[in-house]
């Protein structure tokens, strides 16, 4: 179909064709269908192989058909380059986890000539958020002040960027000083007090919200409902489901998700179940949530059993899954099932994973096999505190304190610091 297209606009006038198979590219994520089109376009003397704006529609089929390299080879070889270039190179590389290319990037269309926009101040200040680089931010937000900008998009962003910057108080400050303040900016800071562990600031911001008419929506109560949690308050939990219910927000996956977490971090293990089973499409954080429940409020066989209907669901277990059933074999001293798992983890290539790897060390530990536990200890590439700690309290807890005084000082030869859980298990010993 594609060829046919192709081979009835010869034009080199006309490209608009092109325009319209980009975008369509774009909609049905067919990056081969988009590289034949590039390449077709390439070997041919069409006004689109100069055009700044064809270019760039190029460079946008490829970020969101999630081909960087190919965005950035196309970025490369264009001879203009307009706000747009810019702009949508720079937000791919911090959407795709890549900030300090980013903020290169930025710094590289400033020699060029081109001012900075909105769009381009606000993916740069994501990008020293994502990287915690606050002196960078900083400069922006300076720069920002002295060209005179005034948008609640980038205003926004300098609150998010303080705030996962640990500077609380500075986001604090602007986000009292944006007059306009619509929901995502409520959120952010919504977000900011919670990670920064100010729970009643968070909750207070959200009564704040409510109060200045704006509604929440399900990225409000996703960041509000962790910072309940925290508190154990019920109270405001119970007030938060009503007003979930009430905006019939309970169908989205993630808002549910945290509900059921929430009730069961509030000792609510029952109510938490209740939530559970009545969402549709539950997905492997729904999964977790409810494992990690049952685990935590002490139902370690009801985390096992919750994990095999989830198995038999058809959803396949991440790291996450495996680190917190491991937790409750360990607990309930389940050596047989934690050898299952193990099983399950080593066909399904999670060994790797230094998390998961770690908390196969201490269910081990935690069931005497001790042998089994250094055998996994010593195949940990990557070895962390947490690493570490386990096998050395795996030591302590079954009384070999030599093993454990021994493991210590290689800790250190590794030059990996003990924290406090590592002195609370080798102080004893």
């Amino acid at each position: 179909m594609l060829h046919i297209l192709l081979s009835r606009h010869k034009s080199p006038g006309d490209y608009s064709t092109y325009l319209q198979l980009l975008q369509t590219c774009v909609l049905k994520n067919a990056l081969s269908q988009g590289k034949k089109i590039n390449s077709f376009i390439a070997h041919r003397r069409f006004a689109f192989t100069t055009c700044t704006t064809s270019h760039n529609k190029l460079i946008y089929m490829y970020v969101q058909c999630g081909c960087l390299v190919d965005a950035r080879k196309v970025f490369d070889h264009m001879k203009e380059r307009d706000s747009v270039s810019w702009n949508t190179i720079i937000a791919a590389y911090r959407r795709h986890g890549y900030p300090q290319e980013a903020v290169a990037l930025f710094h590289h269309m400033q020699q060029t000539g081109l001012k900075p926009d909105i769009f381009t101040f606000a993916s740069v200040l994501s990008a020293c958020a994502n990287m915690g680089a606050l002196k960078e931010g900083m400069d922006i937000h300076q720069s920002i002040k002295d060209k005179g900008i005034s948008n609640v998009v980038v205003a926004t962003a300098l609150v998010d960027m303080y705030a996962k910057c640990g500077s609380i108080d500075k986001a604090s400050k602007l986000f009292d000083e944006i007059p306009q303040k619509n929901a995502i900016t409520w959120n952010t800071m919504i977000a900011g007090y919670a990670q920064n562990g100010f729970v009643e600031k968070a909750l207070d911001i959200f009564k704040q919200m409510q109060l200045a008419g704006v509604k929440p929506d399900s990225t409000t109560f996703a960041s509000i409902l962790p910072a309940c949690a925290k508190m154990r308050a019920l109270e405001q939990v119970v007030q938060i489901h009503q007003s979930i219910k009430d905006r019939e927000t309970l169908s989205n996956v993630v808002v549910a998700t945290a509900l059921v977490d929430t009730y069961a971090k509030c000792g609510c293990i029952d109510k938490a179940r209740e939530l559970f089973n009545k969402i549709p499409q539950r997905n492997v954080v729904s999964w977790n949530a409810m494992i990690t429940g049952y685990a935590q409020n002490g139902f370690a066989e009801k985390a096992l059993e919750t994990f095999k209907q989830m198995e038999l669901a058809g959803v396949e277990p991440n790291s996450t899954t495996f680190a917190i059933i491991l937790s409750a074999c360990a607990k309930s001293g389940a050596l047989e099932q934690g050898m299952n798992i193990h099983q399950s983890i080593k066909d399904r290539g999670f060994l790797s994973d230094a998390v998961v790897a770690t908390a196969l060390v201490n269910m081990y530990t935690k069931c005497g096999s001790i042998d089994k536990a250094c055998e996994l200890f010593d195949e940990i590439p990557q070895r962390n505190v947490v690493s570490w700690t386990a096998m050395l309290a795996g030591y302590a807890q079954n009384g070999f304190v030599e093993k454990a005084l021994e493991t210590f000082k290689k800790m250190q030869l590794a030059d990996v610091k003990p924290d406090s859980t590592t002195f609370a298990n080798i102080l004893p010993a």
